[in-house]
């Protein structure tokens, strides 16, 4: 753009952007355009797993609601299912009709995504979950994963599950399950029990994901946005501009 056109729409238009939990406001009474709703993931696992007690993992899906000011729903749309883990998450941009998807889930069954190799360190044995699996973003770290079964610790800690060079690694709760073979075959009897062991982690590439249906339409006047679903405490974000 050149800078005649730039002044030109700088002397119109006033940008505001405001962000929020659950639900944000926002003033059309001058005329505004909405170029931008964000919405964040969010990914939880209520408890700490064990070896015999998984604990199911839980992200977010809803819906998003544009009300005037009365209340009145005048726009609607579903929001597919959005995670998050640690400092990183989905982002749903419902005006670009697409999940920036920087986190995934995978389930573990032994045979699609496995154990690959085995290091015994003191007494406890851990492996590396490399095969089937896509690569996840950084190097070395405690906190950026979850999993159904496993705690998220540094490794030598039995029942633990962390990253690194980019891919899991597991310790087991005992030092019977030492080899690729036992671990693989643990992994196949849970997924065959019905209690498949999953982990959520943060993708070393983020993958853009085309989403249906999200026109929405603004209300004259005062307006929310509000997003309800599977859980509370959604962060949203929106962008205005006000016609000057």
């Amino acid at each position: 753009m050149n800078r005649f056109l730039h002044d030109i729409m700088t002397a119109q238009f006033k940008l505001n952007q405001v962000s929020g939990v659950d639900m944000i406001s926002f003033d059309n009474s001058v005329g505004c355009i909405m170029p931008e709703i964000k919405v964040y993931g969010k990914s939880v696992r209520s408890g700490v797993p064990s070896k015999d007690q998984p604990v199911e993992l839980t992200s977010f899906e809803g819906n998003l609601k544009i009300k005037d000011l009365n209340l009145k729903v005048v726009s609607s749309l579903s929001i597919p299912l959005l995670r998050h883990i640690d400092k990183t998450g989905d982002v749903f941009d419902t005006n670009k009709g697409e999940i920036i998807k920087t986190v995934e889930e995978v389930i573990i069954d032994g045979v699609n995504v496995y154990a690959t190799s085995v290091v015994t360190s003191g007494n406890y044995p851990y492996l590396s979950l490399t095969g089937g699996f896509t690569a996840a973003t950084g190097d070395y770290g405690f906190y950026e994963i979850l999993s159904t079964h496993f705690i998220t610790q540094r490794a030598t800690t039995p029942g633990s599950i962390y990253l690194m060079s980019g891919y899991p690694v597991i310790t087991p709760w005992d030092t019977s399950l030492n080899t690729t073979s036992k671990v693989n075959s643990w992994f196949k009897s849970q997924f065959e029990s019905g209690t498949p062991v999953k982990i959520i982690y943060p993708l070393k590439v983020p993958v853009t994901v085309a989403v249906e249906n999200t026109d929405i339409i603004q209300p004259d006047g005062y307006g929310q946005i509000c997003v309800s679903g599977n859980m509370d405490d959604i962060q949203i974000e929106a962008k205005y501009l006000i016609h000057t």
